[in-house]
């Protein structure tokens, strides 16, 4: 490309030189001439084969994108695949743990109500056991106090064992 710009000055020169006289201008132009042909072909030859460069680097770049294109399908399809796959594992695994978790909470529920349960029961039944023994002790105590008063102003008619065996009082002679 470089050589066009001096191809045309050589070519302008040669046109200016022709109207000239002089047979040395004119050897020199036609010198000139014969190189500016040379240099033509050249550049002609040159741009054929950039051109051809230029296609083979163009069919290569398209050979190219398209093994690259061949290569990534495949890859970006497995990718595909295996972030469904994934996917999929950590969807199980999220419903397994909350399955998991579900039945721990259950089981620690059911525990705590049989605990809390055991422990009213037995708390209930140990309190009922407490207020009859302390209504049988303070009944005693109640039916021992009565007696010892009966006693102190009924002595004649005191029996002892009353509630045992009720009946008519004992006549002593």
């Amino acid at each position: 490309m470089r050589s066009f710009p001096v191809f045309l000055a050589l070519a302008l020169a040669l046109f200016i030189l022709t109207g000239c006289e002089d047979p040395e201008a004119r050897s020199n132009a036609l010198a000139a001439k014969q190189e500016a042909d040379e240099l033509k072909g050249k550049v002609t030859q040159l741009q054929d084969k950039l051109e051809k460069v230029t296609a083979k680097v163009d069919t290569l770049r398209e050979s190219l994108n398209q093994a690259v294109a061949d290569k990534l399908d495949p890859i970006a399809k497995g990718l595909t695949g295996l972030e469904e796959k994934l996917r999929g594992e950590i969807t199980k695994a999220r419903t397994e743990n909350m399955d998991e978790m579900t039945k721990a909470l259950k089981v620690a529920r059911e525990d705590f109500d049989s605990r809390l349960n055991n422990a009213l029961t037995t708390r209930v039944a140990e309190d009922v056991a407490k207020l009859r023994e302390e209504m049988k002790t303070q009944r005693q105590e109640l039916i021992g106090f009565m007696d010892k008063q009966l006693k102190e102003l009924y002595p004649y008619a005191y029996q002892p064992k009353r509630l045992e065996n009720p009946g008519q009082p004992e006549v002593k002679n």
